[in-house]
């Protein structure tokens, strides 16, 4: 992506080239000289620029890349901060991302959305492990939350909201039979 990218190439869209962007090129049927329109398939409808065994080679490492033999499946991994982190340096969101060490642990970062998508010439901030921050705005939050001087205003709010309560309302006469 970054070559063509230096090269000055663009998608149909005009917009620079991701790693994502190849999945739908590589997966294109297209290039095969298939033709669909709806859900009617012609075969050779279009010249084909790939032959099918290659587009059938590339097909196959996708699935082979897919089931990543040996890999335990993914992880449930709860990202406390997505949408309520930016990066400091670009002003981007930060999402969740983890990799494995070379003796198998896996550590979860934050990282910001540009450098993701883009690479380091967009934003070279360093990812930011999960744990320790997730841990410090919690501990945060619940030194602000509570406060003091923040129970103090919440029991001030409680006793006026249940002073308006405890007004009294007349009893309205009943009519008499």
């Amino acid at each position: 992506a970054a070559s063509l990218n230096e090269r000055g190439l663009r998608t149909r869209t005009g917009k620079p080239f991701v790693k994502n962007s190849f999945f739908q090129i590589f997966r294109n049927r297209r290039y095969i000289g298939e033709y669909r329109y709806k859900d009617i398939v012609t075969p050779g409808g279009i010249p084909a620029i790939v032959d099918q065994d290659l587009f059938d080679r590339v097909q196959q490492r996708f699935e082979q890349n897919r089931i990543a033999h040996g890999r335990p499946a993914k992880e449930d991994v709860s990202y406390l901060l997505t949408t309520k982190l930016f990066c400091g340096k670009c002003g981007t969101l930060m999402g969740g991302e983890s990799g494995t060490s070379h003796m198998g642990n896996t550590y979860y970062y934050y990282k910001c959305g540009n450098a993701k998508r883009h690479g380091k010439a967009h934003c070279d901030l360093k990812a930011i492990r999960k744990e320790p921050l997730e841990r410090f705005v919690v501990d945060t939050a619940i030194k602000v939350i509570f406060s003091d001087e923040i129970i103090e205003r919440l029991i001030d709010l409680v006793m006026e909201a249940q002073q308006k309560e405890n007004t009294r309302l007349p009893i309205p006469e009943r009519p008499a039979p």
